[in-house]
């Protein structure tokens, strides 16, 4: 009888914890003043190109290091972040030709050295609980002296739009298992794409929530690429699927995992003819994020 009783004691007690869980529940961020994350992430480009009957096949690894420290936790319950870019590691290989710059190696040689402007440099910024950020700081400063073109190139980087994009998993209201709900936002600085995607909440436990993202991507034409003098007009369309592990405890996401492909047009003027030309582009991606606590 004490077995039965012990088994129907436990039976209640897992039967309260699903219940707990199949309600709605909160994500939002709960950090603290002092707060510091490490924030690695790894993506592999395979870009295929045909440009005028000559097949291009671009490998690309990127890799970026980047820490966020909360200095301040405002009345209002917003977090005054502070975002500093540790590291930035890129590996090329065109077509047998190989290409590698890395913020933590010297080297003024490289065609990439720009980029070193990145190391070390930081954004202040506001973050809300729901991980909307506002009164940005520190961009600027980041882009004085730079020409048109690096300037572009290292905002494609530091750009807000994509600040912002880092904490897009968090829903405005609360959520349970089977929930979705969608965003949108534009990549102004990065050929103007227009992200739209649908979040499901798969599972939700005390320690962690996986949410499940698909999103649509379009590239504008009315938003041309300015590189060495010549203008390049994106036209496209592409897909990205993935999923997002959050803590609960503080809502920041512990990992996430995505792949993108994309399939699109750039059009320009023949830098020799003058004559217009299209490059038809295939792109596939694989993304790995990883947040530690400092």
């Amino acid at each position: 009888m004490k077995r039965i009783l012990n088994l129907c004691l436990l039976t209640l007690v897992l039967s309260a914890s699903v219940s707990i869980y199949a309600q709605k529940t909160d994500i939002r961020l709960k950090l603290k003043k002092g707060d510091v994350y490490l924030m690695k992430t790894r993506m592999n480009n395979v870009v295929d190109q045909d440009m005028m009957g000559m097949k291009i096949k671009v490998d690309q690894n990127v890799t970026t290091e980047t820490v966020l420290k909360v200095t301040d936790v405002l009345a209002n319950g917003n977090y005054i972040v502070e975002q500093t870019y540790k590291r930035l590691a890129i590996d090329m290989n065109t077509n047998g030709q190989k290409l590698s710059y890395d913020t933590d190696v010297e080297d003024a040689s490289s065609p990439l050295a720009l980029l070193k402007n990145l190391k070390d440099a930081t954004i202040k910024y506001e973050l809300t609980p729901k991980g909307e950020i506002s009164n940005i700081s520190g961009l600027n400063e980041l882009l004085t002296g730079m020409n048109p073109q690096q300037a572009k190139m290292v905002s494609g980087i530091a750009d807000k739009d994509k600040m912002a994009s880092t904490f897009s998993y968090i829903p405005k209201d609360k959520v349970k298992p089977g929930d979705t709900f969608t965003k949108s936002i534009k990549l102004k600085e990065v050929m103007g794409i227009v992200v739209d995607t649908k979040y499901t909440v798969e599972k939700i436990t005390p320690a962690e929530a996986a949410i499940r993202l698909d999103s649509d991507m379009k590239f504008s034409p009315s938003n041309p690429v300015e590189q060495n003098g010549i203008t390049m007009k994106m036209n496209g369309t592409g897909t990205q699927n993935g999923t997002y592990l959050i803590d609960m405890k503080t809502g920041m996401p512990n990992s996430a995992k995505t792949t993108q492909d994309i399939d699109m047009t750039v059009s320009m003027k023949n830098p020799q003819t003058g004559k217009d030309m299209a490059i038809p582009m295939k792109i596939k991606s694989d993304v790995d994020l990883t947040v530690t606590k400092e």
